[in-house]
C-alpha cells in the first residue's frame, strides 16, 4: 500500500481472502456446536496435529466450551 497516512489511503483498496490465505493450509475436521464435541472428535484433532508437518497451528472453535480440551 502506497500511502503514509489515513487521509492518504485510497477508499477502494480491496484485499482477497484468498491473497491472505495464501501460504496458510485450512482443513475443516467437523463443524459442530461444541457442546456435542466428543473424545472421538477431540483425538481427531490430536492425530492432525501430531501428524502435521507444520509448527504453528490454529484451531478455532465456537464460544460453547464448558470444558477445554486437555491434551
Amino acid at each position: 500500500m502506497e500511502y503514509d497516512n489515513e487521509n492518504k489511503a485510497s477508499s477502494s483498496t480491496t484485499v482477497s481472502i484468498s491473497e491472505l490465505l495464501e501460504n496458510y493450509f485450512i482443513q475443516n475436521v467437523f463443524s459442530k456446536d461444541s457442546r456435542f464435541i466428543t473424545d472421538y472428535d477431540l483425538n481427531a484433532i490430536a492425530q492432525i496435529i501430531e501428524n502435521s508437518p507444520n509448527e504453528d497451528i490454529l484451531i478455532t472453535h465456537g464460544t460453547i466450551t464448558e470444558h477445554p480440551p486437555n491434551f
